[in-house]
């Protein structure tokens, strides 16, 4: 019995892994092109389409980026 709750366990732990790793790739990808366009806006004043503050966006963009790359240094190869 204590054998097929390790495996169970085993299977969560590599399904959690599985969707940790898409959120930080999700999280990298999204902070980069979010702190890509923050910056370009920021030396390019009224280029930004969404109409937002070029800062916000660029610090947004920081910390998802941040997010995404501790996320990816977290998970098990």
């Amino acid at each position: 019995m204590g054998n097929a709750a390790s495996i169970s366990g085993t299977r969560i732990f590599a399904e959690n892994q599985a969707v940790k790793k898409s959120l930080a790739l999700v999280f990298t990808l999204v902070g980069a092109i979010a702190l890509a366009a923050g910056v370009l806006a920021i030396f390019n004043p009224g280029q930004l389409a969404l109409g937002q503050n070029a800062w916000g966006v660029a610090i947004v963009g920081v910390i998802f980026f941040i997010t995404g790359m501790g996320l990816l240094r977290s998970v098990a190869e």
